[in-house]
């Protein structure tokens, strides 16, 4: 686990990958590790496609079953978050999955996500920024932007508030 997570933290995506596969293995019931890893999956994901649109449907099957694994891995963190009763990380873990799943193209089930999380977190400027671009993905204009205003109120990013009056338009 230590080793993935210095890995994990120089941004080494594969080593660390490599690295928290071994600490799941290991301890397949601690929620940590199994975020650790979706984290690092995603975070390389994030990476690779930076410069360019990926469409769900048109997504390379790696990428897809990547994206997949890392689903799965933070279903079973939330699982593992639930019977511990641990909300701050449980909160930050739907938001996660929600942007795995938006990803995938599970526009619904990544709002499912950020309700969650935002119901963990009613301040969550992370959760309610990402909610509001998922349902611009919707066509939910209205409230996309009442949830990025919702961001701006609770700090989130500043290029948010630099969004916000041009979709308003």
């Amino acid at each position: 686990h230590n080793l993935g997570l210095t890995y994990y933290e120089k941004r080494d995506w594969d080593n660390a990958r490599k690295y928290l596969q071994q600490a799941v293995s290991l301890a397949p019931e601690n929620p940590n590790h199994c975020v650790l890893l979706a984290r690092a999956i995603f975070e390389n994901f994030i990476a690779r496609t930076r410069n360019e649109i990926i469409f769900p449907w048109r997504m390379p099957a790696d990428i897809q079953a990547d994206l997949q694994a890392a689903d799965e891995l933070f279903t079973k963190a939330v699982q593992g978050y639930r019977n511990q009763d641990r909300s701050v990380q449980l909160c930050a873990t739907y938001a996660n999955r929600g942007g795995v799943r938006a990803a995938l193209g599970k526009a619904e089930e990544a709002v499912a996500d950020y309700n969650e999380a935002i119901l963990l977190d009613s301040k969550s400027g992370v959760a309610y920024r990402n909610r509001g671009l998922t349902k611009f993905e919707l066509n939910r204009y209205s409230e996309g932007i009442a949830d990025l205003e919702k961001a701006i109120e609770y700090g989130e990013d500043s290029w948010v508030a630099d969004l916000v009056p041009k979709i308003a338009l």
